[in-house]
């Protein structure tokens, strides 16, 4: 019905009109158009509607229920109906003239006010939706940037299959991770951070070269209170007897690149989703993922929270923190090699900041 009916439905009156010029055969077009082609395409449309609102109605065990808009669907299925039949009735002459003038004069412009104030509620409620949608800051903006520059931090936990596990004997599946991802959040978003994307135990995180003077700076200063937060609140964990033992700990790995990236937004059956793709002739974002694997293979990064990053500016002498190495050659995929620095914060309470 979408993709093929009604498409051809509302092309061939056009392409008849266009064809038929003048005399007879205009004066049959227009009563056939009069008679059934305008009643049948304000049949198909609440066809259309009426499939939907069965549709969705059907689909309350796949959680596809939304009673209003099944319920706005039904109404504009039965204004449309309702034009169809007047259309009909008027066209074949079925009406009395006293009932054709009163019909004619205020029965149509009633039901398309009727119509008109459905579609304005459901548009009105989309609106509402998206205003809560969260988002970038750099989604709102009426104009999306080209490129922002800056550095990408990718962390994520340690060992989360245990607070899984842990979560899921508790009755909260997840909870217990969404709490370590909260706090990481919380560090980041202190920092002029924006999150760009939370997956499983993982956080994406970027920092703009806009509002951080130096990015990589400012990563590493998320990072240092990503690990004093986790610090405090796996010493709760442990006061509540939430971990298994007092040998947990709750730490993570985390690379960051620098780089230019752009927010986009991604057209999917109606809907607007926002993105974020690289830019420039760098992809912060594999490069970042890239700097997180590499830190596996930093000798001595086996235990304990490490951000390993791409180390031509690398900000080695502002942090007085245990270093791994400082620019050390890393052989990755496909025979590549990396020069990075990989970085130990401490795990006590309290951050060094860094001017943004």
């Amino acid at each position: 019905i979408f993709v093929w009916g009604m498409p051809m439905a509302l092309l061939f009156p056009v392409i008849a009109a266009v064809a038929i010029t003048g005399g007879p055969a205009r004066y049959a077009f227009n009563s056939v158009l009069d008679q059934w082609v305008v009643p049948l395409l304000y049949a198909l449309g609440a066809a259309a509607c009426a499939q939907q609102a069965l549709y969705l109605s059907k689909g309350r065990k796949f959680g596809m229920w939304v009673p209003v808009r099944v319920r706005r669907l039904t109404l504009f299925t039965t204004g449309l109906m309702a034009i169809s039949v007047l259309y009909l009735l008027q066209s074949h002459g079925l009406l009395p003239f006293q009932v054709k003038v009163l019909v004619s004069r205020f029965a149509h412009f009633g039901l398309v006010l009727f119509l008109g104030g459905i579609a304005l509620a459901e548009w009105r409620e989309q609106k509402r939706l998206a205003e809560h949608i969260p988002v970038s800051p750099y989604h709102r903006r009426p104009v999306l940037p080209d490129r922002v520059s800056g550095a990408v931090l990718v962390a994520d936990l340690k060992s989360s299959e245990t607070l899984f596990r842990v979560s899921a004997l508790r009755g909260d599946a997840g909870a217990l991770v969404e709490s370590c991802l909260s706090h990481m959040w919380s560090s980041v978003a202190s920092m002029g951070g924006v999150v760009l994307q939370t997956e499983g135990d993982q956080i994406r995180v970027f920092f703009d070269r806009a509002i951080c003077r130096d990015p990589a700076a400012t990563a590493l200063a998320a990072v240092d209170l990503m690990a004093s937060n986790l610090a405090e609140l796996e010493h709760r964990f442990h006061d509540q007897g939430v971990l298994p033992d007092d040998g947990y700990k709750l730490e993570f790995r985390a690379g960051v690149a620098l780089g230019d990236i752009k927010p986009v937004w991604h057209e999917m059956e109606g809907l607007r989703l926002a993105a974020w793709a690289e830019a420039g002739s760098t992809n912060a974002f594999v490069e970042s993922a890239r700097m997180l694997e590499l830190g596996r293979s930093v000798p001595g990064a086996e235990n304990g929270s490490v951000a390993v990053f791409v180390s031509t500016e690398a900000p080695t002498s502002r942090f007085p923190g245990e270093w791994l190495c400082k620019e050390h050659l890393i052989q990755g995929k496909h025979g590549r090699e990396y020069r990075v620095s990989a970085y130990v914060p401490p795990r006590e309470t309290g951050t060094r900041s860094v001017a943004a």
